[in-house]
């Protein structure tokens, strides 16, 4: 009977700390190749958005025309009829 509660003493005492202990390190790597995935999506939704968006042109003259590449806002004005 004393056997049973030694053996369940050095259990708490002395195994179970030393499983935590690793399994935190396997958690550890775990996290490291999630982080290293999440790096590699990143990487690639950025290389797409690159690839998405359209290629700017130089401004100036194109042709002998004048390009006015500003929005002119137009006002509104309230008629009263």
């Amino acid at each position: 009977m004393i056997q049973y509660f030694i053996l369940g003493v050095l259990t708490v005492y002395i195994i179970l700390p030393i499983v935590d202990s690793i399994l935190n390190i396997v958690l550890a790597l775990f996290e490291v190749i999630k982080g290293s995935l999440t790096l590699k999506v990143a990487k690639y939704n950025q290389e797409i958005a690159e690839l998405e968006t359209p290629i700017k042109k130089e401004k100036g003259r194109k042709i002998g025309f004048l390009v006015n590449d500003e929005n002119e806002e137009v006002e509104e004005t309230d008629s009263e009829a």
